[in-house]
């Protein structure tokens, strides 16, 4: 995708570049569920500790009988889990969700329809150039694409808090197996930015501005904004950065 050339989303919103899209964890949710004793994670593939809201803890183990990674507890929607690449995930909640848009004219995302997705776990914002260049270190992905028409923004030190930017989608799907995890689909990347309401933008019915988004006229000069900066534009489910800032890979 060329600097900073329009992105018409589901939302009417613009884009700047490719980033990778949060990922996707490949948890099983069992409700209630008392764990055998945990078998010891020796490598660094999962977290050490996982943290929820400030009065629960996840505990993240895996049986003996079938090493499924399962979770003691039933999360809700706010549920936090801290993952390998110091990332969040937070909780998206099982149900029927409003997928697309109902226009007059054949479009990529027509018609309205409802899906029905089991329960997953997003990360609450975009991998940042810091968390990329430790895949790059690790030699499990390959360094951006260099735009000669982008500034590199992979390389400054003063941006490693940013969304990493100028990926192909194998990149994308690279980091997120590097972290155990996957690219979401389409219908989930969609569910986890409108809500359980099915909303036009994440926050709502309001026109988009810079205080929910980072789009063409926010920065000068134009460039991806740090994660987690645009608190009024999250969805109901705690996502950042779903419309604006950079656009996301999906799976499908």
């Amino acid at each position: 995708m060329r600097k900073y050339k329009k992105l018409y989303t589901l939302f009417v919103l613009f884009g700047i570049l490719f980033a990778v899209i949060a990922c996707n964890l490949p948890f099983k949710i069992v409700p209630n569920f008392t764990p055998t004793p945990a078998i010891e994670v020796s490598d660094t593939l999962l977290p050490s500790t996982i943290t929820q809201n400030p009065i629960e803890t996840i505990l993240v183990t895996k049986t003996p009988h079938d090493q499924a990674l399962v979770l003691d507890t039933s999360p809700t929607i706010g549920s936090v889990l801290m993952w390998m690449d110091f990332s969040n995930f937070v909780f998206i909640p099982p149900g029927e969700f409003n997928i697309g848009k109902g226009t007059g004219d054949q479009t990529d995302y027509s018609p309205l329809h409802q899906v029905k997705l089991d329960a997953f776990w997003i990360q609450q914002s975009e991998v940042t150039n810091l968390q990329y260049a430790q895949c790059v270190a690790d030699g499990r992905c390959s360094a951006p694409i260099q735009d000669p028409e982008v500034p590199f923004w992979f390389a400054n030190p003063f941006d490693g808090n940013h969304p990493v930017v100028e990926l192909s989608w194998f990149q994308a799907r690279d980091y997120c197996s590097y972290i155990h995890a996957r690219l979401p689909t389409e219908a989930e990347w969609e569910a986890a930015a409108r809500g359980s309401e099915g909303k036009l933008n994440p926050w709502g019915g309001d026109k988009p501005n810079c205080s929910y988004m980072n789009f063409n006229g926010c920065l000068e000069p134009p460039k991806p904004q740090a994660i987690l900066s645009y608190t009024y534009g999250r969805s109901d489910f705690f996502v950042y950065d779903l419309a604006g800032n950079v656009a996301e890979w999906v799976e499908d």
